[in-house]
């Protein structure tokens, strides 16, 4: 077990910085010894003392003030606290945690800046939390009535140990992220009626068989589809907007690009679907968020995807035919925050592993969009519940482009609220005659509305 000692020598390196760096050796020093801080936590006695040491160091915190930088007197107050607790270590850092979390935890988004950066693993985040109470009732566990992990806080995470993925942390747009409450309304849009109304390149090459290019085969059609659907978002103020993987072509990219450019507010956050495209010699699947005013974000697909599919060059031999784009070893999941919301967006079946769904709850975007192109819809739901009951609070919305199917039904929308009982809303493939956009309010519908343009 360490001593206080101990972790008094890991806090020194903190004097002259500010909380965010007296956090995160915090935290560090939670995870590194969670063992003996959970086998403590489980003393009759421990909730007191943890309480106490709390109500002391918050003292001293709110002395301190929240601009001030953390100078070496005052680790030696903290010092002093811990040696008269005669509380072991990891509970002392974890109270002093919970101090720091009550004292500055609203503040530490503004102490990251605004420098988008890559996070490693036990990399400190900032957690956002969006009055989840305004948005109507009943709710699932709200984070304000769930204790943080060992080595976390309510407004400060620390990346997993065992991350697998490249996790970069965003702050581009800020102001411009779609601003949610109760009444706000977000919307999927399908441009394209079938999946058979696509164009798609197959290809083998090296003995592999693959695809790639895959876009609306009459561009004009669909973009005009799409420009109907902006339009009847705008119309109706819908907040988010999701439109397909692969659904929409490059000419209707250039006219809503064209549009967001001179937009007023009025426009909607929209996720415009992917599109397979080059990249200098990378190919990629690539989904761009737009946003008022111009700005563009984008996502590009990291999970591998191959179907069964015939030989191009023998129709009666079977082949798995791989999507042709680069996947990097540590595929990048890019998490954007501004002080009001946070959000991740994934393509199609990025958003399936289960490495993936745990990083999202341990990061807890509260908007997770995921554009997709699937036949088999189970998975998203699933996720989409786990995420938006558990600790991650989040809002999961899909937009899945899929044929019509009597036998197995697919889903063309997924709308995950952290809202009891309908937790998940789906919106079946047979009620939708696309090109067609559904809206739902965000807490309290129970059915999409759906407005259909095709026939």
């Amino acid at each position: 077990m360490p001593d206080v000692q101990e972790l008094m020598a890991a806090l020194r390196p903190a004097a002259g910085e500010t909380a965010l760096q007296l956090a995160t050796t915090l935290l560090r020093f939670c995870r590194e010894h969670r063992a003996e801080l959970r086998q403590l936590c489980l003393d009759s006695g421990a909730t007191r003392r943890r309480t106490d040491l709390r109500a002391q160091a918050l003292g001293l915190f709110e002395r301190i003030g929240k601009s001030r930088f953390f100078e070496g007197e005052d680790l030696d107050a903290l010092e002093q606290i811990a040696l008269r607790s005669g509380a072991a270590a990891p509970l002392v850092a974890r109270a002093f945690a919970d101090a720091l979390d009550l004292s500055h935890g609203p503040r530490m988004f503004e102490l990251f800046g605004a420098e988008r950066r890559t996070l490693r693993p036990d990399d400190p985040f900032p957690i956002i939390n969006p009055r989840l109470a305004g948005l109507g009732a009943p709710l699932t566990p709200q984070p304000e009535r769930l204790q943080p992990s060992l080595d976390a806080m309510r407004h400060l995470g620390l990346v997993p140990a065992g991350c697998e993925l490249q996790v970069v942390l965003s702050f581009e747009g800020g102001g411009a992220y779609a601003s949610l409450d109760r009444d706000s309304l977000v919307s999927v849009g399908l441009p394209v009626r079938a999946v058979s109304e696509l164009a798609w390149k197959r290809y083998e090459r090296d003995g592999e068989s693959w695809f790639f290019e895959v876009a609306p085969q009459d561009q004009a059609t669909a973009a005009d589809a799409v420009e109907r659907i902006l339009d009847a978002a705008v119309e109706a103020d819908v907040k988010v907007l999701v439109l397909p993987e692969l659904s929409v072509g490059e000419q209707a990219l250039a006219r809503i690009r064209a549009r967001y450019a001179s937009a007023d507010e009025r426009f909607p956050m929209l996720v415009a679907g992917s599109f397979h495209q080059l990249d200098g010699e990378r190919r990629c699947n690539r989904a761009f968020i737009l946003l008022p005013g111009g700005l563009e974000l984008a996502h590009d697909k990291f999970e591998p995807f191959s179907f069964q599919d015939e030989a191009t060059d023998d129709p009666s031999r079977q082949v798995t035919r791989r999507e042709d784009i680069h996947c990097d070893p540590e595929p990048r999941l890019t998490l954007h925050v501004s002080k009001l919301w946070s959000f991740v967006t994934l393509i199609c079946k990025d958003a399936m592993p289960l490495t993936t769904v745990n990083l999202l709850a341990a990061l807890q975007p509260r908007m997770v969009l995921v554009p997709a192109m699937s036949p088999k819809t189970s998975p998203f739901s699933s996720s989409a519940a786990g995420l938006a009951q558990t600790y991650g609070q989040a809002v999961v919305l899909v937009a899945n482009s899929t044929d019509h199917d009597e036998v197995n039904d697919p889903v063309s929308a997924v709308l995950a609220r952290p809202l009891e009982p309908n937790t998940v809303m789906l919106a079946s493939r047979r009620d939708v005659r696309p090109p067609a956009i559904l809206t739902a309010n965000l807490m309290h519908s129970r059915t999409w509305v759906i407005r259909n343009f095709g026939q």
